[in-house]
C-alpha cells in the first residue's frame, strides 16, 4: 500500500510483499545492524554514503558539481 511508503514500520511480511521482496527487506535490515554494530558514526562529519547523490538530485546539479 502506499500509506508504506512513509511508514518507519511498514508491513514486509512475506504474503504481504513477495518472497523475492521479503528476502530483500531481511537482507537490507541485517546489512543496516552490522553497520550499526561497526560503529562507523563519525560525529560532525556526513555519513551518508547516499547523501551526495540526493544533495545532487535536490540541486538538480551534477555530483562532479558538488564540492
Amino acid at each position: 500500500m502506499a500509506i508504506d511508503f512513509c511508514n518507519p514500520a511498514p508491513d514486509a511480511e512475506a504474503a504481504s510483499v513477495g518472497q523475492a521482496n521479503f528476502e530483500w527487506v531481511v537482507d537490507a535490515v541485517r546489512h543496516a545492524i552490522r553497520k550499526a554494530k561497526a560503529k562507523e558514526h563519525q560525529p560532525g562529519v556526513d555519513n551518508l554514503s547516499w547523501g551526495k547523490f540526493v544533495q545532487a538530485a535536490v540541486m538538480r546539479k551534477s555530483l562532479g558539481d558538488l564540492a
